[in-house]
Protein backbone atom coordinates (compact mmCIF):
# COMPACT_ATOMS: atom_id res chain seq x y z
CA UNK A 1 0.00 0.00 0.00
CA UNK A 2 1.28 3.17 -0.88
CA UNK A 3 1.88 6.45 1.41
CA UNK A 4 -0.63 8.07 -0.39
CA UNK A 5 -3.51 6.04 -0.06
CA UNK A 6 -3.82 6.69 4.02
CA UNK A 7 -6.37 8.97 5.67
CA UNK A 8 -4.29 11.39 6.94
CA UNK A 9 -4.62 12.30 10.67
CA UNK A 10 -3.42 15.27 12.22
CA UNK A 11 -1.27 14.74 15.68
CA UNK A 12 -3.57 15.37 18.76
CA UNK A 13 -1.77 18.23 20.48
CA UNK A 14 -2.78 19.33 24.24
CA UNK A 15 -3.90 22.89 23.97
CA UNK A 16 -3.07 25.10 26.62
CA UNK A 17 -5.91 25.13 29.45
CA UNK A 18 -6.99 28.55 31.25
CA UNK A 19 -5.47 28.62 34.56
CA UNK A 20 -6.75 31.09 37.86
CA UNK A 21 -4.06 33.99 38.28
CA UNK A 22 -1.25 33.72 40.38
CA UNK A 23 -1.75 29.86 40.31
CA UNK A 24 0.66 27.18 37.60
CA UNK A 25 -1.93 24.99 37.83
CA UNK A 26 -4.86 24.36 34.67
CA UNK A 27 -8.52 24.21 35.01
CA UNK A 28 -8.26 20.66 33.40
CA UNK A 29 -12.09 18.85 34.35
CA UNK A 30 -12.11 17.00 36.96
CA UNK A 31 -9.51 18.68 39.09
CA UNK A 32 -11.80 21.98 39.48
CA UNK A 33 -10.37 25.46 41.08
CA UNK A 34 -6.82 25.09 42.50
CA UNK A 35 -6.36 27.61 45.16
CA UNK A 36 -3.79 29.38 47.82
CA UNK A 37 -4.51 27.75 51.57
CA UNK A 38 -7.46 29.80 52.65
CA UNK A 39 -5.55 30.58 55.98
CA UNK A 40 -3.68 32.95 53.64
CA UNK A 41 -6.80 35.04 53.35
CA UNK A 42 -5.97 38.90 55.19
CA UNK A 43 -8.20 40.73 56.08
CA UNK A 44 -8.68 44.32 55.89
CA UNK A 45 -5.78 45.23 53.84
CA UNK A 46 -5.88 47.90 50.89
CA UNK A 47 -5.13 45.48 48.19
CA UNK A 48 -8.17 44.02 45.63
CA UNK A 49 -11.43 43.97 45.48
CA UNK A 50 -13.00 46.96 47.29
CA UNK A 51 -10.48 48.20 49.10
CA UNK A 52 -10.10 46.08 52.07
CA UNK A 53 -9.31 42.54 51.40
CA UNK A 54 -7.09 40.11 49.60
CA UNK A 55 -8.81 36.55 48.57
CA UNK A 56 -7.07 33.78 46.79
CA UNK A 57 -9.85 32.37 44.52
CA UNK A 58 -12.55 30.05 46.06
CA UNK A 59 -12.06 26.18 45.63
CA UNK A 60 -14.17 23.80 44.97
CA UNK A 61 -13.86 22.61 48.93
CA UNK A 62 -14.84 26.64 49.89
CA UNK A 63 -17.82 27.03 47.88
CA UNK A 64 -19.20 23.86 49.78
CA UNK A 65 -18.57 25.29 53.17
CA UNK A 66 -19.93 28.61 52.46
CA UNK A 67 -23.23 26.62 51.10
CA UNK A 68 -23.10 25.17 54.33
CA UNK A 69 -22.42 28.08 56.10
CA UNK A 70 -26.14 29.26 55.43
CA UNK A 71 -26.24 31.39 52.76
CA UNK A 72 -29.47 31.05 51.23
CA UNK A 73 -31.72 32.33 48.37
CA UNK A 74 -33.46 35.27 49.25
CA UNK A 75 -37.22 35.89 48.64
CA UNK A 76 -40.12 37.43 49.05
CA UNK A 77 -42.33 37.48 51.80
CA UNK A 78 -45.68 39.05 53.69
CA UNK A 79 -44.06 41.95 55.68
CA UNK A 80 -41.36 44.30 54.68
CA UNK A 81 -43.02 45.86 51.84
CA UNK A 82 -39.53 46.35 50.11
CA UNK A 83 -39.61 46.16 46.20
CA UNK A 84 -37.50 42.98 44.72
CA UNK A 85 -34.54 44.98 43.51
CA UNK A 86 -32.22 41.89 44.21
CA UNK A 87 -32.17 38.76 41.91
CA UNK A 88 -33.63 35.28 43.85
CA UNK A 89 -36.52 37.41 45.65
CA UNK A 90 -40.38 36.84 45.14
CA UNK A 91 -39.51 33.25 43.86
CA UNK A 92 -36.54 32.16 46.28
CA UNK A 93 -35.13 31.38 42.23
CA UNK A 94 -31.60 31.82 41.07
CA UNK A 95 -31.75 32.87 37.98
CA UNK A 96 -29.03 31.64 35.31
CA UNK A 97 -27.68 29.21 38.01
CA UNK A 98 -26.32 25.79 36.72
CA UNK A 99 -26.73 22.94 39.36
CA UNK A 100 -23.37 21.71 37.83
CA UNK A 101 -21.01 24.22 37.97
CA UNK A 102 -19.03 26.16 40.80
CA UNK A 103 -19.45 29.79 40.44
CA UNK A 104 -17.21 31.83 42.37
CA UNK A 105 -17.89 33.90 45.56
CA UNK A 106 -19.15 37.47 44.64
CA UNK A 107 -15.95 40.10 43.84
CA UNK A 108 -14.18 36.70 42.32
CA UNK A 109 -13.90 35.76 38.68
CA UNK A 110 -16.20 38.64 37.43
CA UNK A 111 -18.72 41.08 37.92
CA UNK A 112 -20.76 41.33 40.90
CA UNK A 113 -24.29 42.80 40.18
CA UNK A 114 -24.80 42.91 44.34
CA UNK A 115 -21.50 44.37 45.28
CA UNK A 116 -22.48 47.64 47.31
CA UNK A 117 -26.17 46.88 47.13
CA UNK A 118 -26.24 47.12 43.38
CA UNK A 119 -29.22 44.64 43.01
CA UNK A 120 -29.39 42.42 39.69
CA UNK A 121 -29.64 38.51 39.51
CA UNK A 122 -27.00 36.61 40.82
CA UNK A 123 -25.75 33.63 38.91
CA UNK A 124 -25.08 31.94 41.99
CA UNK A 125 -26.52 28.54 42.78
CA UNK A 126 -27.65 27.55 46.19
CA UNK A 127 -28.75 24.37 46.75
CA UNK A 128 -28.14 24.56 50.31
CA UNK A 129 -30.90 26.10 52.59
CA UNK A 130 -30.50 27.92 55.35
CA UNK A 131 -31.26 25.38 58.01
CA UNK A 132 -27.26 24.52 57.71
CA UNK A 133 -25.09 25.51 60.72
CA UNK A 134 -22.66 28.14 60.48
CA UNK A 135 -19.30 26.88 61.92
CA UNK A 136 -19.01 27.18 65.45
CA UNK A 137 -15.31 28.77 66.66
CA UNK A 138 -13.96 26.25 69.40
CA UNK A 139 -13.77 29.30 71.67
CA UNK A 140 -16.12 32.34 71.59
CA UNK A 141 -17.30 34.79 73.92
CA UNK A 142 -21.20 34.20 74.97
CA UNK A 143 -21.93 37.79 73.29
CA UNK A 144 -20.30 36.24 69.98
CA UNK A 145 -21.92 33.03 70.05
CA UNK A 146 -25.16 34.73 70.69
CA UNK A 147 -24.43 36.77 68.00
CA UNK A 148 -23.96 33.69 65.23
CA UNK A 149 -27.21 32.48 66.55
CA UNK A 150 -28.87 35.51 65.82
CA UNK A 151 -26.90 35.42 62.22
CA UNK A 152 -28.00 31.62 62.01
CA UNK A 153 -31.49 32.52 63.11
CA UNK A 154 -32.09 35.31 60.11
CA UNK A 155 -30.05 32.57 57.43
CA UNK A 156 -33.44 30.43 58.97
CA UNK A 157 -35.76 32.85 57.77
CA UNK A 158 -34.15 33.81 54.28
CA UNK A 159 -34.59 29.82 53.20
CA UNK A 160 -38.84 30.65 54.14
CA UNK A 161 -38.37 33.91 52.20
CA UNK A 162 -38.86 35.94 55.53
CA UNK A 163 -36.65 39.15 54.43
CA UNK A 164 -37.86 41.02 51.03
CA UNK A 165 -35.20 42.43 49.91
CA UNK A 166 -34.96 46.16 49.47
CA UNK A 167 -35.06 48.12 45.99
CA UNK A 168 -31.17 48.36 44.97
CA UNK A 169 -31.59 52.26 45.46
CA UNK A 170 -32.87 51.31 49.02
CA UNK A 171 -30.07 48.84 49.47
CA UNK A 172 -27.67 50.86 48.33
CA UNK A 173 -28.45 53.72 50.56
CA UNK A 174 -28.96 51.87 53.61
CA UNK A 175 -25.32 50.10 53.19
CA UNK A 176 -23.04 53.31 52.93
CA UNK A 177 -25.09 54.65 55.43
CA UNK A 178 -23.88 51.68 57.86
CA UNK A 179 -20.30 51.86 56.21
CA UNK A 180 -20.18 56.02 56.44
CA UNK A 181 -21.44 55.90 59.75
CA UNK A 182 -17.93 55.05 61.36
CA UNK A 183 -14.72 56.79 61.17
CA UNK A 184 -13.20 54.32 58.95
CA UNK A 185 -13.56 51.12 60.39
CA UNK A 186 -15.53 49.37 57.79
CA UNK A 187 -15.04 48.21 54.05
CA UNK A 188 -16.97 46.28 51.61
CA UNK A 189 -15.27 42.69 51.38
CA UNK A 190 -15.67 40.27 47.87
CA UNK A 191 -17.86 37.45 50.12
CA UNK A 192 -21.21 37.13 51.37
CA UNK A 193 -22.43 37.00 54.63
CA UNK A 194 -22.45 33.51 54.98
CA UNK A 195 -19.02 33.03 53.49
CA UNK A 196 -17.60 35.67 55.40
CA UNK A 197 -18.67 33.75 58.83
CA UNK A 198 -17.88 30.72 57.48
CA UNK A 199 -14.23 32.11 56.66
CA UNK A 200 -11.13 31.69 58.44
CA UNK A 201 -10.17 34.79 59.37
CA UNK A 202 -12.91 35.77 61.15
CA UNK A 203 -13.07 32.64 62.94
CA UNK A 204 -9.59 33.23 64.05
CA UNK A 205 -10.60 37.21 65.15
CA UNK A 206 -13.30 35.20 67.07
CA UNK A 207 -11.03 32.39 68.75
CA UNK A 208 -8.19 34.92 69.28
CA UNK A 209 -10.19 37.64 71.12
CA UNK A 210 -11.23 34.61 73.43
CA UNK A 211 -7.47 34.39 74.49
CA UNK A 212 -6.54 37.40 74.79
CA UNK A 213 -5.49 38.27 78.81
CA UNK A 214 -8.21 40.57 79.67
CA UNK A 215 -10.82 38.34 77.97
CA UNK A 216 -13.51 37.60 80.31
CA UNK A 217 -13.87 33.67 81.44
CA UNK A 218 -16.30 31.61 83.47
CA UNK A 219 -14.72 29.29 85.72
CA UNK A 220 -16.20 26.22 86.74
CA UNK A 221 -17.86 27.11 89.95
CA UNK A 222 -20.18 29.76 87.87
CA UNK A 223 -17.27 32.76 88.94
CA UNK A 224 -16.41 34.86 86.16
CA UNK A 225 -12.28 36.22 85.94
CA UNK A 226 -10.22 37.22 82.89
CA UNK A 227 -8.00 34.67 81.17
CA UNK A 228 -5.02 35.93 82.78
CA UNK A 229 -6.33 36.59 86.52
CA UNK A 230 -3.41 39.67 86.55
CA UNK A 231 -4.32 41.13 83.66
CA UNK A 232 -4.37 44.65 83.86
CA UNK A 233 -6.97 47.53 83.26
CA UNK A 234 -5.71 48.08 80.08
CA UNK A 235 -5.65 44.30 78.74
CA UNK A 236 -9.25 43.74 80.05
CA UNK A 237 -10.69 46.94 77.88
CA UNK A 238 -8.50 46.07 74.84
CA UNK A 239 -10.30 42.55 75.03
CA UNK A 240 -14.00 43.87 75.68
CA UNK A 241 -13.06 46.62 72.60
CA UNK A 242 -11.98 43.48 70.15
CA UNK A 243 -15.35 41.91 71.27
CA UNK A 244 -17.43 44.65 70.87
CA UNK A 245 -15.94 45.29 67.38
CA UNK A 246 -16.41 41.66 65.93
CA UNK A 247 -20.09 41.92 67.52
CA UNK A 248 -20.68 44.97 65.98
CA UNK A 249 -18.97 43.85 62.35
CA UNK A 250 -21.81 40.85 62.73
CA UNK A 251 -24.73 43.11 63.67
CA UNK A 252 -23.76 45.05 60.51
CA UNK A 253 -23.50 42.19 58.18
CA UNK A 254 -27.26 41.09 59.88
CA UNK A 255 -28.77 44.46 58.79
CA UNK A 256 -27.44 44.21 55.20
CA UNK A 257 -28.66 40.54 54.90
CA UNK A 258 -32.45 41.69 55.96
CA UNK A 259 -31.84 44.41 53.27
CA UNK A 260 -30.26 42.94 50.62
CA UNK A 261 -31.05 39.20 50.92
CA UNK A 262 -28.96 36.30 51.78
CA UNK A 263 -26.01 37.16 48.94
CA UNK A 264 -24.97 40.43 50.27
CA UNK A 265 -21.83 41.12 50.44
CA UNK A 266 -19.73 40.97 53.83
CA UNK A 267 -18.57 44.03 55.10
CA UNK A 268 -15.10 43.44 57.51
CA UNK A 269 -12.87 45.20 59.51
CA UNK A 270 -10.03 47.53 57.64
CA UNK A 271 -6.67 47.35 58.22
CA UNK A 272 -6.44 50.75 58.63
CA UNK A 273 -8.72 51.68 61.12
CA UNK A 274 -7.29 53.04 64.46
CA UNK A 275 -5.34 51.24 67.17
CA UNK A 276 -5.26 53.37 70.09
CA UNK A 277 -8.24 52.62 72.87
CA UNK A 278 -9.58 56.81 72.08
CA UNK A 279 -9.69 56.21 68.32
CA UNK A 280 -11.42 52.58 68.63
CA UNK A 281 -13.85 53.65 71.51
CA UNK A 282 -15.41 56.58 68.87
CA UNK A 283 -15.35 53.83 65.78
CA UNK A 284 -17.81 51.84 68.13
CA UNK A 285 -19.91 54.81 68.54
CA UNK A 286 -20.06 56.68 65.65
CA UNK A 287 -20.86 53.17 63.95
CA UNK A 288 -23.42 52.12 66.72
CA UNK A 289 -25.37 55.20 65.54
CA UNK A 290 -25.12 54.07 61.65
CA UNK A 291 -26.54 50.90 62.84
CA UNK A 292 -29.74 52.73 64.77
CA UNK A 293 -30.71 54.25 62.11
CA UNK A 294 -31.04 51.60 60.18
CA UNK A 295 -32.97 49.84 62.86
CA UNK A 296 -35.12 52.42 63.12
CA UNK A 297 -35.73 52.14 59.27
CA UNK A 298 -36.65 48.41 60.10
CA UNK A 299 -38.65 49.75 62.90
CA UNK A 300 -40.91 51.87 60.46
CA UNK A 301 -40.71 48.96 57.67
CA UNK A 302 -41.76 46.12 60.08
CA UNK A 303 -44.52 47.74 62.64
CA UNK A 304 -41.73 47.99 65.37
CA UNK A 305 -41.39 50.53 68.07
CA UNK A 306 -37.43 51.34 68.03
CA UNK A 307 -35.99 54.32 70.47
CA UNK A 308 -31.94 54.48 70.51
CA UNK A 309 -30.26 53.42 72.86
CA UNK A 310 -29.76 56.42 75.89
CA UNK A 311 -26.76 56.35 78.51
CA UNK A 312 -27.36 57.45 81.65
CA UNK A 313 -26.90 61.38 82.51
CA UNK A 314 -23.61 62.05 84.64
CA UNK A 315 -21.72 64.87 85.41
CA UNK A 316 -18.64 62.36 85.76
CA UNK A 317 -15.79 63.02 83.25
CA UNK A 318 -15.97 59.91 80.73
CA UNK A 319 -13.08 57.18 80.63
CA UNK A 320 -12.17 54.14 79.24
CA UNK A 321 -14.50 52.03 81.20
CA UNK A 322 -17.24 54.13 81.19
CA UNK A 323 -17.69 54.47 77.38
CA UNK A 324 -17.18 51.09 77.18
CA UNK A 325 -19.56 50.23 79.86
CA UNK A 326 -22.40 52.30 77.38
CA UNK A 327 -21.11 50.64 74.48
CA UNK A 328 -22.15 47.27 75.54
CA UNK A 329 -25.46 48.22 76.95
CA UNK A 330 -26.12 49.89 73.70
CA UNK A 331 -25.15 46.83 71.93
CA UNK A 332 -27.91 44.59 74.07
CA UNK A 333 -30.32 47.23 73.30
CA UNK A 334 -29.84 46.93 69.83
CA UNK A 335 -29.55 43.27 69.89
CA UNK A 336 -32.74 42.70 71.84
CA UNK A 337 -34.41 44.71 68.77
CA UNK A 338 -33.18 42.66 66.39
CA UNK A 339 -34.28 39.30 68.34
CA UNK A 340 -37.41 40.83 68.09
CA UNK A 341 -37.86 41.33 64.58
CA UNK A 342 -36.62 38.01 64.07
CA UNK A 343 -39.32 36.09 66.41
CA UNK A 344 -42.32 38.71 64.51
CA UNK A 345 -41.13 37.39 61.20
CA UNK A 346 -40.93 33.72 62.31
CA UNK A 347 -44.77 34.28 63.05
CA UNK A 348 -45.85 35.29 59.86
CA UNK A 349 -43.21 32.57 58.57
CA UNK A 350 -45.23 29.34 60.25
Amino acid sequence: MKLTDLTYIPPITPSPQPTVPGNSVPLTSGNGQQTADSSKIVYGSNAGNGGGIEYPTASNEKIGASELSGATKAGGGRRGGGSSGHGGSGSGSNPGSNPGSNPLPNGQGGPNPQANGSGGSNPRSNKQGGSHPLPNPKAASPGIKDSLKTTQNINDLHDKNGFPPLSSELASSARNSLISGGVNLLVNIPLNVGEHLASKAIIDRIEAQAAMPGAAKKNADGTTTTVDPAATEKQKIDARLEDSEIKTELMVNQILSINEGSEANAVSKKSDAPKDTAGRLTNQEKTMDGIEAQLQDLGTRYDLVYKPYEAPKSSDAPTDKSRMDAIELRHKHMNRMIKRLITLVESDVT
